[in-house]
């Protein structure tokens, strides 16, 4: 197991694409999350649509959904590659 599978687990087991919420985004990326809001909403949207739905007020993307965008949100103990969301 690589140390990247291994820094986020769930019952003991490797997650090897986590969900990235909005604040995870702003964290990285040093913005508020109102900002990552904007990007979502924006036309064109800076960010690429959330695919995964928590609840109905709580929504997220994939890592490698952000990573295809050109968004690479690291992993906790990651060092920070960070791409900044481009206008498509």
């Amino acid at each position: 197991m690589s140390t990247k599978e291994s820094a986020v687990t769930w019952i003991g087991k490797p997650i090897v694409d986590p969900v990235i919420r909005p604040h995870h985004i702003a964290k990285a990326m040093d913005v508020t999350v109102e900002t990552v809001h904007r990007w979502r909403k924006a036309r064109p949207s800076k960010l690429p649509p959330c695919d995964v739905v928590l609840s109905r007020e709580t929504m997220g993307w994939r890592r490698s959904t952000l990573v295809a965008a050109g968004i690479d949100i690291p992993l906790p103990g990651e060092k920070e590659p960070v791409g900044i969301p481009q206008a498509a």
